[in-house]
């Protein structure tokens, strides 16, 4: 279990220095009376039973035997698995088709897991990438027991949305959608039930994702809906903010929900203890939320909660020309947060690319960047291929901190010493599905007038380099004004002293 560093934001009625000062005698002495009363499984339990992240953070620091008796609580309090069956889910068949199709549990139910508190009349938000809404539901449906309940039905239906959503042909379409930005998060949301028993249903809303999951819940209305459950590990995003302080800071750009339902999640997490918060210094911002850094979902700035997979199905390759996935893709996104005061906006690409099966949220644009120049140089090569293997398929995710770091090596599929200028000129010409919307590559096409810095930017095939590298630069100026906005802003003194 990775956590960071939550001492000093330890609730309020509980003094740092007293912890600290309590931690250190206790460790000093690893064999006193106290140590070895803590250890003891009944009154650790019964301590750690309604004790908050902080506090089993700073019981684990006392001594070793303590430690290892934390953990050995965290192991049962934090079980997945039993969680999951809480929620009338099968977890091991669960948590394996969450691994083949990267779908995450998000909202108030991954915030019940850290907090291990049951919300009651809660529904599970379930955010799917895009092409496997039709295998998340028949799972539900087939394995799960769950029924398909769309909003105002009066029995189960059968569920045909999405059949199509995972051929080569709706994936070019979804690419092909806006053209900048980043507008829609969530196309469509599915409702399925469960009874468990006579006084208990279950709710399962499907969030069938525009780009990705991880998209979908950055642009969550505040900081304490980022919290997410994978097949591996559990993640909070702000752990400080929501565990550390209980404190819910309001994203007012995000655009998954609208003003009113935005407002009325505020009001329904204020409802679960996190409190909103009308103003924050730049220090305060920086500390709690660690502002005007680059983040990345398992960062140390994480809780992430790892989760063992040895009875899980055995992974398989996207395709077999695919380079291996040996790790949970959640990890490779990444975003940044800023602002102060009461105004804070999430700042990342898109990267929505035809050699990768999923979009990703970038906060460096020279890594968005490599990822386009790797497509130009590599998309000749895949039509070429599949000019001679119609159902040829590669996809890169597998080596996406490759490409990122531009160390990949291109691959070419056929002996054949043919020129690739052939099917170089078939890509910019728009004789491929994802060429066709741009025209000559030396007018400006993005203006600075043009880029709204609130909307995460799309970079996707349709853009030209030129267009491409004028986006990216507009995404790092703007980066780079509000990082210097934040320090002209009000200092924790100058707050006080209004």
């Amino acid at each position: 279990m990775l956590m960071p560093d939550l001492l000093a934001c330890a609730p309020a009625c509980i003094s740092t220095a007293n912890l600290r000062q309590s931690a250190g005698a206790l460790s000093a002495n690893e064999n006193n009376r106290i140590s070895k009363g803590l250890a003891c499984p009944s009154i650790l339990d019964s301590i750690s039973t309604g004790a908050t992240p902080t506090t089993l953070i700073n019981l684990g620091r006392t001594c070793s035997a303590v430690r290892t008796a934390v953990e050995s609580f965290n192991s049962v309090a934090f079980n997945i698995d039993t969680f999951l069956s809480t929620l009338g889910l099968d977890p091991i068949p669960f948590r394996s088709m969450q691994q083949r199709t990267g779908s995450l549990i998000g909202g108030s139910t991954a915030l019940s897991f850290f907090t291990r508190t049951q919300y009651l009349n809660d529904n599970i938000n379930l955010f799917v990438q895009p092409g496997h809404a039709y295998e998340v539901a028949r799972h539900l449906i087939d394995v799960q027991g769950f029924s398909y309940r769309p909003p105002g039905s009066r029995g189960a239906r059968d569920f045909v949305d999405g059949i199509a959503d995972a051929t080569p042909r709706s994936l070019k379409r979804r690419q092909r959608q806006d053209s900048v930005h980043t507008i829609h998060a969530i196309d469509r949301v599915h409702r399925f039930e469960k009874r468990i028993d006579r006084a208990r249903v279950i709710e399962l809303l499907v969030m069938q994702t525009s780009r990705s999951a991880v998209h979908a819940i950055l642009n969550g209305h505040s900081t304490a809906t980022m919290n997410i459950l994978s097949y591996d590990c559990a993640v909070s995003l702000y752990p400080l903010s929501t565990f550390g302080v209980s404190e819910n800071q309001e994203l007012k750009w995000n655009m998954l929900d609208s003003p009113v339902d935005a407002y009325l999640g505020i009001i329904k997490y204020s409802d679960f203890g996190f409190s909103p918060r009308a103003y924050i210094s730049k220090e305060y911002a920086r500390e709690i939320l660690h502002t005007d850094i680059e983040r990345r979902i398992g960062d140390e700035f994480c809780w992430t909660i790892k989760f063992k997979t040895d009875n899980l199905d055995e992974r398989v390759l996207l395709t077999p020309a695919s380079p291996p996935v040996r790790a949970n893709l959640l990890l490779n996104n990444s975003w940044h947060l800023v602002g102060s005061g009461s105004l804070f906006q999430m700042r990342y690409c898109i990267v929505s690319l035809p050699i990768f099966r999923y979009s990703y949220a970038v906060a460096d644009d020279r890594k968005a960047t490599a990822m386009r120049q790797f497509f130009d140089e590599q998309w000749p090569r895949e039509l070429e291929a599949r000019h001679l293997d119609n159902m040829h398929q590669t996809w890169w995710d597998g080596a996406l901190q490759r490409v990122q770091a531009g160390d990949a090596v291109h691959v070419r599929y056929t002996d054949d010493d043919q020129d690739l200028k052939g099917w170089q000129s078939r890509y910019t010409e728009g004789n491929s599905w994802c060429g066709d919307s741009d025209k000559e590559d030396s007018a400006s096409t993005i203006s600075e007038r043009s880029y709204f810095p609130i909307i995460p930017v799309l970079i996707n095939a349709r853009m030209t380099r030129k267009s491409t590298d004028e986006i990216l630069h507009h995404f790092r100026t703007a980066l780079e004004n509000d990082v210097e906005e934040a320090d002209a802003s009000l200092s924790d003194e100058e707050f006080e002293d209004m």
